[in-house]
């Protein structure tokens, strides 16, 4: 079974504190053992090394919330030895964030367990369909659905977390090129 992937799933499945990053990671080890054939728009990879600083930041302003959050209970001098420590653990915690998803990123793409599908020439045909068929689509969503539909065989699964892929008119879109959408990486095992 063919699966194809968009950037929320793929995030999901390198994210660790994302959720349902569990049942999107094990697309990762059903792809390496070989029971499905994942498969990830170009467009995709460069939207999610995009996004993951942006994730990165979220964990930082998390921590500095709980920075102050501290302050407020603590004395001043307890509140300067805590400190000391929460630095040297945060700044830790970032550092091997980035490289983890750095590490995850390029396994994926070294061990070959995805095929990457590129946004080709057909892709860029097929935007002017996608564009009158689903034209509230953003231009990223437009330019995956639009590579999903030029390059992926009939038959072939479409995994995508966001909602705007589950609209009707992108269902109706999808079926007419034999492309099954889903938005649940948990019930992929069982389709199997």
């Amino acid at each position: 079974m063919d699966i194809c992937i968009d950037t929320n799933i793929l995030i999901k499945s390198l994210w660790p504190y994302e959720t349902g990053h569990q049942p999107c990671k094990n697309l990762l080890f059903l792809s390496q053992s070989g029971r499905i054939g994942l498969k990830i728009p170009a467009v995709c990879i460069a939207e999610a090394v995009a996004r993951i600083p942006q994730k990165v930041k979220e964990c930082s302003k998390a921590l500095k919330e709980a920075k102050k959050a501290l302050r407020n209970v603590l004395s001043e001098e307890g509140f300067q030895r805590h400190l000391s420590q929460f630095f040297v653990g945060y700044f830790t915690f970032i550092s091997q964030i980035r490289k983890d998803l750095s590490k995850e990123l390029q396994t994926l793409i070294d061990v070959r367990m995805a095929s990457v599908i590129p946004t080709d020439a057909a892709a860029i045909q097929k935007l002017t369909v996608v564009d009158q068929k689903a034209p509230d689509l953003t231009w990223q969503d437009k330019l995956v659905l639009a590579t999903v539909l030029a390059n992926c065989p009939s038959n072939t699964l479409f995994l995508s977390a966001d909602s705007h892929f589950h609209d009707m008119s992108v269902k109706e879109l999808a079926t007419a090129h034999g492309i099954q959408l889903e938005k649940d990486a948990s019930s992929i095992e069982e389709m199997l």
